[in-house]
């Protein structure tokens, strides 16, 4: 029997259809430019400097014409980290802090920034995206149902469910640089907990203060078992290799022996002298010494205020006849 199905290749099933001038150029007619960006490490900038870096692309966004598609890729790949120690230019400190790191695995950050050109009639069509995203999370759905046994109960909807398009909603940036490090420093610095929140601990649970933020953040008391409270708690503890701020290397409290002969010292600042002193050290001459006695000190009492000219003249002048 002959085969009568269509034979399909690779390529063809491929959306690109060809890379010209550094674009990329898809079979729908979109354009590509792939950028690699370089963003400053976690924790290196100030507020200020989030705030900048959130401006510029934010303004860059908003100069683009109207159905662009911006899609960010990060890639992080687990590496060891090699020093460069053969730098003549290196200093003792910038070796000891590149020799600590040797060998240890750290994830390397690359950043990609698309920047898609599209139209009007492909903005409309559905994402493919929402395709993956409902059947990742359909399978979860199912899983966690299945193991509380209550699969049959749901399997209707969840059919009803796949048969629909998905959208997938972004929602929008929780506000201005100084909220998000004002966010992410309760976390780099703090525990999830502090001693003076909790109120009291029994066989029964913990009680413990949290702020009420649907009620105007007012402070309330609430008590939870002992296991839903370290359930809690848990949530917190950062995963395997995520670490607080901490110093490492020369910085450690572990080296200050060490790179205390190193340290530079602060030169001393000298004290800042007023008007009358500079003039006393360098004509030898005070003028609020008493010249009487010789020992005293005189004493501003009270200031008297200028007095101006008065508006008539007192001597007239003669004008002259040439």
């Amino acid at each position: 029997m002959r085969n009568m199905l269509k034979v399909a290749t690779i390529e063809s099933k491929f959306p690109l259809l060809a890379v010209e001038h550094d674009c990329i150029i898809s079979k729908d007619a979109d354009i590509t430019v792939a950028f690699r960006v370089e963003l400053p490490e976690l924790f290196t900038v100030t507020s200020a400097e989030y705030e900048a870096i959130h401006s510029s692309w934010t303004k860059a966004i908003k100069v683009l014409p109207d159905y662009s598609i911006v899609h960010k890729a990060d890639w992080f790949v687990k590496e060891r980290y090699k020093p460069e120690t053969d730098r003549e230019d290196m200093s003792f400190l910038s070796r000891s802090f590149e020799r600590h790191f040797n060998e240890r695995p750290f994830l390397n950050h690359t950043c990609f920034l698309f920047l898609t050109k599209t139209t009007k009639e492909r903005m409309r069509m559905q994402s493919n995206f929402s395709s993956l995203c409902r059947g990742k999370l359909l399978e979860k759905i199912k899983r966690q149902l299945k193991q509380n046994n209550q699969l049959p109960q749901y399997q209707s909807l969840l059919d009803e469910v796949w048969k629909k398009p998905w959208v997938v909603y972004c929602e929008p940036p929780l506000g201005n640089a100084q909220q998000i490090v004002k966010y992410l420093g309760q976390y780099t610095h703090r525990v999830a907990i502090s001693n003076q929140r909790i109120q009291n601990i029994e066989e029964s649970g913990v009680s413990f203060f949290y702020k009420d933020y649907k009620d105007n953040s007012k402070r309330k008391l609430t008590k939870l078992s002992g296991v839903e409270f370290l359930r809690r708690f848990c949530m917190h503890i950062l995963p395997y290799r995520f670490v607080k701020i901490r110093y490492y290397g020369i910085l450690s409290s572990k080296q200050k022996d060490q790179v205390k002969p190193f340290a530079v010292k602060k030169q001393e600042t000298k004290p800042i002298e007023s008007r009358q002193e500079r003039v006393s050290r360098l004509t030898g001459f005070d003028r609020f010494l008493c010249p009487f006695c010789k020992e005293g000190f005189m004493h501003t009492v009270e200031l008297l205020p200028r007095i101006r000219a008065p508006d008539n003249l007192l001597y007239k002048t003669h004008q002259s006849d040439f």
